[in-house]
């Protein structure tokens, strides 16, 4: 069944309320899919079947080679065979909103093993060419779910459900007064290993910035977006219709990290 955008959100935020809840009792769900995901007649949101749930800190249900959970919902860790934590169930949480937003799964094939190859090899094709009403954030919080690396997508499905509920925000066509996009830190040193130092940084300033109640701070996925894209930050000031804008770089040298940053 396709939903439209804001069903999309809706549901999203709640399983993500859901997922957040169980991973912070040390639980990794395994498993997310249309199947065990209950939706009443009042639209409340309902997560069955933690069967293939992992608690933190126990032995193993599995061999470390063998896979569990439903193949085209399942990561590339999950496939691969190792060791899997939260991040899993933010990749599978990608795979649902897509499959909610385009009526199909992003990784398909006619056999097994197909599947299996494209979610570990092939891009997901791009939302917006498949529907004309996603807005840009949201298929951002889906390309970031749907990274490859584990790492490179979000820590927690508590940043996921901040992302989801600031983005929805973001779509507002007037520009509030005390609104603020805070872009990722350009990483000035030759260590490419700095890039998540970076990323790091500006994520936790979003975090504290999002704390101030006078203050509308764009979602972290909106605004990584323009990483790397050479734009006027007039521009970038536009596209995510902010006041303003605080970029910043990093610069290591031997031992000591400097640090600027402007808005």
């Amino acid at each position: 069944m396709i939903y439209n955008p804001d069903k999309a959100i809706d549901f999203a935020i709640q399983i993500c309320q859901g997922l957040s809840t169980a991973h912070k009792a040390g639980i990794v769900h395994r498993d997310i899919k249309p199947e065990n995901i209950l939706i009443d007649k009042d639209g409340k949101v309902k997560i069955l079947d933690f069967g293939l749930a992992k608690l933190k800190g126990i032995s193993k249900l599995t061999k470390e080679t063998s896979t569990l959970g439903t193949i085209h919902y399942m990561s590339p860790e999950q496939i691969q065979g190792v060791e899997v934590d939260q991040r899993s169930d933010i990749w599978s949480l990608g795979v649902l909103i897509y499959e909610m937003l385009s009526g199909q799964v992003p990784f398909k094939g006619d056999y097994e093993s197909a599947v299996m190859y494209a979610v570990l090899n092939e891009p997901p094709q791009k939302l917006s060419l498949l529907r004309d009403n996603v807005p840009d954030y949201l298929e951002n919080v889906v390309h970031t779910a749907l990274e490859k690396q584990p790492e490179k997508r979000c820590k927690t499905m508590e940043e996921v459900l901040q992302d989801l509920k600031a983005g929805s925000k973001d779509t507002r066509p007037n520009r509030m007064e005390n609104s603020i996009a805070v872009l990722p830190f350009t990483n000035m040193s030759a260590d490419p290993e700095q890039e998540y130092f970076c990323e790091g940084m500006a994520e936790e300033i979003i975090n504290s910035l999002s704390q101030l109640d006078e203050l509308h701070v764009v979602a972290r996925t909106s605004s990584f977006v323009f990483k790397s894209r050479q734009l006027d930050i007039r521009d970038i000031g536009q596209k995510l219709n902010v006041n303003y804008i605080l970029e910043g770089s990093v610069r290591k040298a031997g031992n000591r990290i400097r640090i600027t940053a402007q808005c």
